[in-house]
């Protein structure tokens, strides 16, 4: 009996820590994904920024009578800007939630495992106090896990 609750402790604390891996894994890609993204965008908007400035240079070469293109070159640029932001602000708004149910996740998981070593743990003393003398070399081996999982 006391085999069967370690074992279906250690069962426990396996599957945590399997849910655990898979997360933090699950949200590593998800970083990279996002990271990527984000350096597409940085190059876009490097790359429109020096278009920007060519046109604009151009612009003042040829004259007055140019500037339209400009203007709407720069509307474009800004355009590019506001998408970029947008994208970095709703991103890390995500990546801070996830963030913050992974670790209300890993506070429950940790007090669940808490009251489990406890459950085991009172349940080992009380079946040595019940065994008694009759029973004093499980009680020992059952007295040394209950003080090891503690």
């Amino acid at each position: 009996m006391q085999l069967e609750m370690v074992r279906i402790l250690e069962q426990s604390r396996g599957e945590l820590d399997r849910k655990l891996a898979m997360s933090a894994s699950s949200k590593d890609r998800q970083i990279v994904e996002q990271q990527k993204t984000i350096n597409e965008l940085q190059t876009a908007l490097a790359s429109a920024e020096t278009c920007h400035q060519a046109e604009v240079s151009l612009s003042h070469l040829q004259g007055p009578g140019s500037s339209a293109g400009a203007v709407k070159h720069d509307q474009r640029w800004n355009d590019l800007r506001r998408q970029l932001t947008e994208f970095t602000m709703a991103t890390q708004y995500d990546l801070e939630m996830d963030r913050s149910r992974l670790k209300t996740h890993l506070a429950i998981a940790v007090e669940e495992l808490a009251r489990y070593k406890e459950f085991v743990s009172d349940r080992l003393t009380r079946l040595y106090l019940e065994k008694g003398a009759s029973g004093a070399v499980v009680a020992e081996g059952g007295q040394f896990a209950a003080t090891a999982l503690r």
